[in-house]
Parts: structure tokens; C-alpha cells; sequence
């Protein structure tokens, strides 16, 4: 065992969505994917796939100016507790 009370939240941008996952884990506007694993060790693999939402709803949408838009990031942050009882939270940003 590496940590404990391992949790991920995985928050992208509007412009992309979330394939294949449930509902109950996703946000009411389906942007942010949150998930709790508990205790993990050095085996455990999270994963998780998205993709650009169709072209028809980018443009639909009233606060993208997609002709501006030159990156679609997203951010994980993975909060856990350490072996040793100490709170961290780490945050990538792609």
C-alpha cells in the first residue's frame, strides 16, 4: 500500500466531454469526473478517455468563440493520505 483515502476529480474543458463512464460519477454539467479508490498500492491504474464534443455543439455554444480556442485543457487532482497520516494534494494540468 502506497496511500490511503485516494480520491481523483478529473475537470475538463467544455469543449471536450467524457466517453464511457457513468453517470453517478460524473458532474451535473458532465465536466468534472470524480472518483474515490481508497486504499491503492503501486498496481492500481486509473484511466479514463474523452473527446471533443461534436463540432455542431461547440459552435452552438454562445460562450466559446471556437475560432480563438487554440487548446482544450483539462486538470486531475488526486488528494490522498500518506502512509505516515499527512494530507496531499496534487494537481496536473494538460
Amino acid at each position: 500500500m502506497i496511500a490511503t483515502k485516494v480520491e481523483a476529480k478529473v475537470k475538463l474543458h467544455k469543449g471536450l466531454r467524457f466517453r464511457n463512464e457513468d453517470a453517478k460519477d460524473l458532474s451535473a454539467d458532465a465536466t468534472m469526473l470524480a472518483r474515490s479508490f481508497g486504499n491503492v498500492t503501486e498496481e492500481n491504474v486509473f484511466t479514463f478517455e474523452y473527446t471533443l464534443k461534436p463540432i455542431s455543439e461547440l459552435v452552438a455554444m454562445d460562450d466559446l468563440k471556437l475560432e480563438e480556442v487554440k487548446s482544450f485543457p483539462f486538470q486531475c487532482m488526486i488528494s490522498y493520505t500518506s502512509l505516515e497520516g499527512n494530507r496531499y494534494l496534487r494537481v496536473i494540468t494538460k
